[in-house]
């Protein structure tokens, strides 16, 4: 398959010099121990395939496809190898030759979960409510007991341990609306996807927080997915149009705000997404330009200390897409130490990816169960009450892993407990 990458990725391909430091920080090594599942072995197959030497078998992709693309090899290797950008690209080369063993039901409908309902908070909302009612009539219970399921729908029991025990039905947290008056600021907000149907309350913390510091916040209409989710699988194409909404939803001067490491990441790569789109590649830069990280911004803009003591030992979990493809590990941690009587302790391995990866934990529930356990494991080692941090996929596949293990420890947002610390 000789066409499979394009002269350039066949390039940063070869900028790899197989030095092996990146083993030791990537976690589907770490797990599986096997060469092929490191960023260097992985490297060594896409270039295989660039040159014709190898195919797509069912083996390949299953290397390819175990990746959680977290980017830690990045951050450690002296080459500067654009790994993310590698195995993205590929893996949207190999989606547009159709290059996909046939899928099962159970596969099938965690791609109409991912792609039809996930992107559309209204949708999921509504998927939601007849999730709750099969949770109340016992058949969740009964599916995610049953071997037949696990065995051959884990991707759907894992969708279902994810389920938040509660949703914030306040109007507030689901409008997440605020009033406009602004003394220090005006930004916009992204709701976000997951953030909106899972975890209003959360969205509706962030603006508080926003509010108490003297900023208008405006949530603009026409906004919608990132596209995070549908660029990580190989669809391009969908990614696009999603980052043209999100463009044209968000035209203006302010700063544009995200409270998921996610998001934020793949917002500001629409620069690089919309590159060759004539119409849009010089208004997705200035878009770029406006993005932050809702704890990259209050760092910037100065906080405001908080007054309300929170008598409370935290420890602090770096999101993949906060620390590596951000760069944001300071910020978070700088606004945790201004809240009166909290603790925090350091985790081991706090980058190391936990295994939510977006849509990673329903696409290879076994790898990301593991790696949630392991993650949990050095959390709950600190003595914490609480671990923190900054990405939504990262709270909801944490509490679960939780909730399996019988762990009392709570898992928050940054911007959670900055909430609980301004409320007066």
């Amino acid at each position: 398959m000789s066409d499979a990458l394009s002269a350039k990725l066949h390039e940063i391909s070869l900028s790899c010099i197989h030095c092996g430091l990146c083993l030791s920080e990537c976690p589907t090594y770490l797990t599986l121990e096997n060469e092929m599942d490191s960023p260097r072995g992985r490297i060594y197959l896409m270039r295989a395939l660039a040159s014709g030497e190898l195919e797509p078998s069912d083996p390949v992709m299953t290397h390819l496809d175990l990746c959680l693309d977290c980017r830690g090899c990045e951050t450690v290797c002296p080459s500067d190898v654009r790994y993310g950008e590698l195995i993205e690209r590929t893996r949207a080369r190999l989606q547009s030759l159709a290059v996909k063993p046939r899928q099962r039901l159970s596969e099938k409908l965690i791609d109409l979960l991912l792609y039809e309902l996930l992107p559309h908070p209204g949708r999921m909302r509504l998927a939601m409510r007849f999730a709750r009612i099969g949770a109340a009539l016992g058949v969740t219970r009964l599916v995610q007991r049953s071997a037949m399921f696990r065995r051959h729908a884990p991707g759907l029991v894992k969708a279902m341990e994810m389920m938040p025990t509660q949703v914030s039905a306040d109007k507030a947290a689901l409008d997440v609306s605020l009033p406009p008056d602004a003394t220090r600021d005006r930004v916009m907000f992204l709701t976000g996807c997951a953030t909106a149907a899972f975890a209003p309350q959360t969205n509706a913390a962030a603006l508080r927080v926003l509010h108490r510091n003297g900023c208008g916040v405006s949530c603009p209409q026409g906004q919608g997915c990132c596209g995070a989710i549908h660029y990580h699988g190989g669809r391009v194409f969908e990614a696009r149009d999603l980052a043209r909404a999100n463009v044209d939803a968000f035209e203006g001067e302010q700063p544009i705000l995200s409270i998921a490491a996610g998001c934020g990441a793949m917002m500001k790569h629409y620069g690089e997404l919309l590159a060759d789109d004539p119409e849009y590649a010089d208004r997705a830069k200035r878009f770029v330009a406006r993005v932050r990280d809702i704890s990259e911004y209050l760092v910037e803009l100065g906080p405001k200390t908080p007054e309300r003591r929170i008598s409370i030992h935290a420890t602090y979990h770096d999101a993949c897409h906060h620390a590596h493809a951000q760069g944001i590990r300071r910020e978070p941690r700088e606004l945790l130490a201004l809240i009166p009587g909290l603790e925090l302790t350091e985790c081991a391995e706090s980058d190391l990816c936990c295994g939510a990866a977006g849509s990673y934990n329903l696409t290879q529930p076994e790898v990301a169960s593991e790696l949630g356990r392991r993650k949990l494991a050095n959390l709950e080692a600190t003595g914490a009450d609480v671990a923190v941090t900054g990405n939504v996929g990262c709270i909801l596949h944490l509490q679960a892993t939780a909730r399996q293990t019988g762990s009392r420890l709570r898992i928050a947002h940054t911007v959670d407990l900055l909430d609980e610390s301004y409320d007066m």
